[in-house]
């Protein structure tokens, strides 16, 4: 399967620091029953950056301590609109 040319490698940026803390990955990002991880999702689905953060945002809505749910499906919101955005440019230039 090809990447959409939106798609996001998030890896592509991680220091080594970093890919050591990604590996301890916190419970909010984590499945409750498989403990699936919420960038694993991503990755299987080969989604562009808004979306992957959308889905990000609302895998740990109402999760993250001191952090409402409310807070994390706005954000969510505001990331699939910056997507549509981006979709609507493409359609215009072509």
């Amino acid at each position: 399967m090809t990447k959409s040319k939106y798609y996001y490698d998030y890896t592509r940026n991680m220091s080594v620091e970093s890919e050591v803390n990604y590996v301890q990955t916190p419970n909010y990002y984590r499945g409750c029953f498989k403990g699936i991880k919420a960038n694993e999702v991503i990755d299987d689905f080969l989604l562009s950056y808004n979306i992957g953060t959308a889905v990000t945002y609302l895998l740990r809505a109402g999760k993250k301590p001191n952090n409402p749910a409310k807070q994390d499906i706005q954000k969510a919101i505001d990331h699939l609109k910056f997507e549509l955005e981006l979709i609507r440019k493409k359609d215009e230039h072509e």
